[in-house]
């Protein structure tokens, strides 16, 4: 039972190390995915907008040029803001 028990519990701070080093490793990767994100809020809903021209007209409204290529994919979110 000690012998078993000391194998249970080196198991067991295995298992914490790979849990740790996963979640830091899925932490890097999230935050790798949002590097190019921008969230926008307070622009109201038109019917047939275009996401992509009011990004480039908010880009034009604080002088930073935003062509089209530039954009990889913006869409609404639930709550209303573009990201």
């Amino acid at each position: 039972m000690v012998t078993e028990n000391k194998s249970l519990k080196s198991q067991v701070l295995r298992s914490n190390n790979n849990i740790k080093n996963l979640s830091k490793a899925v932490n890097d990767l999230e935050q790798y995915s949002r590097r190019d994100c921008v969230e926008i809020r307070g622009v109201p809903y038109t019917a047939q907008e275009s996401t992509d021209e009011i990004v480039e007209k908010i880009g034009e409204l604080i002088n930073v040029e935003i062509e089209e290529g530039d954009i990889s994919i913006n869409h609404r979110l639930s709550d209303g803001a573009i990201t």
